[in-house]
C-alpha cells in the first residue's frame, strides 16, 4: 500500500516534454498538503521505452503519467489495466503497486469534464469532427461512442492509422456512425459545415494540421460550431485564430482534471480540478 508520508518519486513519460505543465501542479499539490514527493519530467526516445517501464520497478518510481506518443505503446508492459484504458487501448497513468504496473485512462473524465463544463454540449445526435488518430483521439472516440454521437467524422493523414484505431474499439452499444476521411478533405466546406464539433486530437505545434486547423474556422465552419483542441499553451491553436464564427477551449481543463485523477490514484486524496485548472491558468507557457 502507498505511504503517503514516505518520499515518493512520480513523473511523466514523453518524448517532448518542454511544455508540459504536469511538473508544476503535482509538485504544487505536494508542497501545498506537506507531502515529501516529487515530480519530474523523463523525456524518453522510443528505442528505450521498455527499459524506461522496467526502471519504473527497479527504482520503485510510485506513479508516472503518459503523453504522446507512448500511449498506446505502455499498454503491453502493464501487470494490470483498468477497463477504461483496455477499452481504449491507451494508458496516461501508470501506478506502480508493490513491482506491478497499473495502466489507467484518466483522459476519458478530462474528455467528458471539458466538453459538459467548458463547451457545454451534448454529443448525443451530434456530428463530430475528429482529427487524429493515436492514444488521445483513441480516448476522444470511445467518449463519443458512448455518448451516442449521431456520427463521427474521423480525420487523419493516414486512413490506415484510422481504420485501425476504430477496428480495436469496440462498444458494443454504439449507434453512432464513424466515416474515414482523409486529412486533406478537411478544407472541403460541402462537408465540414455540417459539424456541430470539431476535436483535434493531434499534436499541433507547427504542423500541416495547425495551418489547416487556422484557416478552417473562418472559412468552411457552420456559425457557432465548438472546437475543442486538447493541446495547451504554445500548442494550442488559439481562441483568436479561430474567429468568431466558432466557441473555442484548449485542453487546459482537460489537463487539470486527469492530473487530478492521477494524483487520486496515486495518493487516494481527492482534488477539485477547478483549483488547479486556476493555479495552471496562472503559469507561463515555457519556451
Amino acid at each position: 500500500m502507498f505511504d503517503r508520508e514516505a518520499s515518493s518519486l512520480f513523473g511523466i513519460i514523453g518524448a517532448s516534454l518542454s511544455h508540459t505543465r504536469s511538473p508544476h501542479i503535482h509538485n504544487h499539490l505536494f508542497e501545498k498538503l506537506g507531502l515529501p514527493h516529487h515530480y519530474h519530467a523523463f523525456e524518453i526516445r522510443s528505442e528505450v521505452l521498455g527499459k524506461a517501464l522496467r526502471a519504473i520497478r527497479v527504482l520503485g518510481i510510485a506513479g508516472i503519467n503518459v503523453t504522446f506518443p507512448y500511449k498506446g505503446e505502455v499498454l503491453q508492459y502493464m501487470d494490470e489495466v483498468d477497463p477504461d484504458a483496455h477499452a481504449t487501448g491507451a494508458v496516461n497513468t501508470i501506478s506502480n503497486a508493490a513491482g506491478q504496473l497499473v495502466g489507467y485512462n484518466t483522459d476519458l473524465p478530462g474528455i467528458r469534464s471539458t466538453l459538459e463544463h467548458r463547451l457545454k454540449i451534448d454529443t448525443r445526435g451530434k456530428t463530430v469532427f475528429l482529427i487524429g488518430a493515436g492514444g488521445a483521439a483513441r480516448s476522444c472516440l470511445w467518449e463519443l461512442l458512448t455518448e451516442r454521437a449521431g456520427k463521427v467524422v474521423v480525420l487523419n493523414r493516414s486512413l490506415e492509422n484510422i481504420k485501425s484505431m476504430v477496428s480495436a474499439l469496440s462498444c458494443p452499444d454504439a449507434t453512432t456512425e464513424i466515416e474515414v476521411r482523409s486529412l486533406r478533405d478537411i478544407s472541403d466546406s460541402s462537408f465540414t459545415d455540417k459539424a456541430d464539433l470539431v476535436i483535434n486530437a493531434t499534436s499541433a505545434g507547427t504542423s500541416s494540421v495547425e495551418r489547416i486547423m487556422r484557416s478552417l474556422a473562418p472559412k468552411n465552419l457552420a456559425q457557432g460550431v465548438k472546437i475543442f483542441d486538447l493541446n495547451y499553451g504554445e500548442r494550442a491553436l488559439g481562441e483568436r485564430s479561430m474567429g468568431d464564427r466558432v466557441e473555442y477551449v484548449d485542453g487546459l481543463y482537460m489537463l487539470a482534471v486527469q492530473a487530478a485523477e492521477s494524483f487520486r490514484i496515486w495518493t487516494g486524496i481527492e482534488i477539485d480540478p477547478t483549483d488547479v485548472f486556476d493555479y495552471i491558468s496562472g503559469i507561463p507557457d515555457e519556451r
